[in-house]
């Protein structure tokens, strides 16, 4: 299972990760994460374990930022998938989850530990605007 955190477009039907290169840079990585790419134009890179493609950044109609949460122990956390292992990084700002837990301080007023998806207790999505433009049209804005 792969939990999204990362910003996104939907590009020609697709819902896409997006990396840029620089901030002031007018070009944008598009990537496929999966074996089989129906973009033509993508090419494989072993470094992003997919298909990559770069583009004009003013190619892109409309980005969108996604983070995963979830509920671990009656806490919310936010998820993160692990390359090449079934657990997944869970992190949390909260500090009763942290003492209550016995997690791992990650950095200053960050805390988490690795677990398995099953033992969360649910999991969402929340969207959020990115790159100063609009949502695909079938992605709504989190509150």
């Amino acid at each position: 299972m792969i939990f999204r955190n990362g910003q996104y477009t939907k590009y020609k039907g697709f819902h896409l990760m997006i990396q840029t290169i620089r901030d002031d840079d007018d070009k944008i990585i598009l990537i496929w994460i999966g074996k089989d790419c129906p973009l033509k134009q993508f090419y494989y890179e072993k470094a992003e374990d997919g298909f990559v493609s770069i583009i004009d950044k003013n190619e892109l109609t409309n980005a969108y930022l996604v983070k995963t949460f979830g509920y671990y122990k009656g806490y919310k956390f936010q998820i993160f998938s692990r390359s090449g292992s079934s657990e997944v990084s869970i992190a949390t700002s909260e500090l009763l989850a942290y003492q209550r837990l016995s997690l791992i301080k990650i950095a200053e007023n960050w805390f988490g530990e690795d677990v398995m998806p099953n033992e969360l207790e649910s999991t969402w999505e929340e969207y959020f605007e990115t790159l100063n433009l609009p949502l695909p049209d079938d992605i709504q804005l989190s509150q």
